[in-house]
């Protein structure tokens, strides 16, 4: 510059358009008017209440299929005791009749014709219970239960991908 002329220095702006992954209202902006930004930089927040509601929603779903899952597997648990107890009272009836059967039979006066009738019919209500718990299990089995404990598993799955996906954004 020698100071006879006058320099005229040209600044250039560049409007950028700034588009978000997702919509929403702006919070809190982090920049102000024309200044300088670099790559990465934040430039502001979107409000995210609604987000966070959606995953405590999900999150709250997920808690809730789980409990449910974990209500179906103990009545699948509790209807398997019931089989176990009405198998050992069975086998414990049928024992008791062969014995006392064995003892009327050889003669014994121990034992009356009565006591093994009231012990043939104990054995006949015992392998009735029995089979009404097989039959109660097995319906659970592949009924409804297993088919509650699979699709809420399923919906467990899906609540706890929504979650992730929300807490990403």
């Amino acid at each position: 510059r020698d100071g006879s002329r006058p320099v005229w220095i040209a600044m250039l702006f560049r409007t950028i358009s700034i588009l978000p992954d997702r919509g929403g209202r702006v919070a809190e902006v982090y920049v102000g008017m024309n200044q300088h930004v670099t790559a990465g930089q934040p430039l502001f927040r979107l409000d995210s209440t609604e987000q966070e509601a959606a995953v405590q929603t999900a999150t709250s779903r997920v808690v809730e299929v789980e409990a449910a899952i974990v209500v179906a597997e103990s009545e699948l648990a509790g209807a398997d005791a019931v089989i176990r107890q009405a198998q050992s009272a069975y086998q414990q009836a049928l024992d008791e009749l062969q014995t006392k059967e064995e003892l009327l039979a050889k003669g014994s006066g121990t034992v009356t014709e009565r006591e093994v009738e009231r012990l043939r019919v104990a054995l006949d209500d015992a392998r009735t219970k029995f089979i009404l718990a097989q039959q109660n299990f097995e319906k659970m089995k592949r009924g409804s239960r297993i088919e509650e404990i699979e699709a809420a598993r399923a919906k467990r799955d899906l609540a706890v991908a929504q979650v992730e996906a929300m807490q990403k954004k």
